[in-house]
């Protein structure tokens, strides 16, 4: 008998998501102005509730192999004093802590990243007004994890957003389990977009 799963069927999950895409999206492309409390609690839900559906979804092999292993670029600072961020009272003034200005980018893949939001440890959402054709607002979320507090990321919510589609659009059409050689035997999975025999 197969082990039980947490999540029976992704279309629920996946339309859910695509509302939730909707709304923000209302708030995205609004003109810049000061966002107001409602606006804020939207962000904030949507980046913790599709973190944890897209993690519920990898871990019940409705993501393929072929997106859980794309790497996609995220900014990140690194800490000044690392014994200044771990405590309440520094927290809430954390941009002193890290070089703010000197960002480097690195690759992270779905999984990584989404994890950072649901093991957040300094959470903040900025708004930039620019001048663009839709007079729109570009959302970052300023994130580091309670695993790693020595990096400060920057998550671009538009990026974030095109992460959430190519979840909703992706669909698992192969799979197969097998185990590696050896002395000690490992369950293998592959969850492949291609159907069977497919090149």
């Amino acid at each position: 008998m197969a082990p039980p799963l947490n999540m029976h069927d992704s279309i629920p999950w996946k339309n859910d998501l695509r509302k939730e895409i909707a709304r923000i999206r209302k708030i995205q492309t609004s003109p810049p102005r000061t966002p107001t409390g409602a606006e804020i609690f939207l962000i904030e839900k949507f980046l913790f509730v599709s973190s944890y559906i897209i993690r519920k979804l990898i871990e019940n092999n409705k993501v393929s192999d072929e997106l859980e292993g794309r790497k996609f670029p995220l900014k990140y600072a690194t800490v000044k004093d690392f014994d200044a961020t771990c405590d309440y009272l520094s927290r809430r003034n954390f941009l002193k802590n890290y070089h703010f200005k000197k960002r480097t980018t690195l690759q992270l893949d779905i999984g990584r990243l989404i994890n950072i939001f649901i093991h957040s440890y300094i959470f903040c959402i900025s708004l930039h007004a620019i001048k663009a054709k839709d007079d729109a607002r570009r959302i970052e979320i300023i994130v580091t994890s309670d695993w790693d507090k020595r990096r400060l990321y920057f998550v671009n919510l538009a990026n974030y957003i095109k992460i959430c589609e190519l979840i909703i659009k992706d669909q698992v059409l192969y799979m197969q389990v097998g185990t590696t050689p050896g002395k000690r035997y490992r369950t293998l999975l592959i969850k492949s977009r291609k159907r069977s025999g497919a090149k």
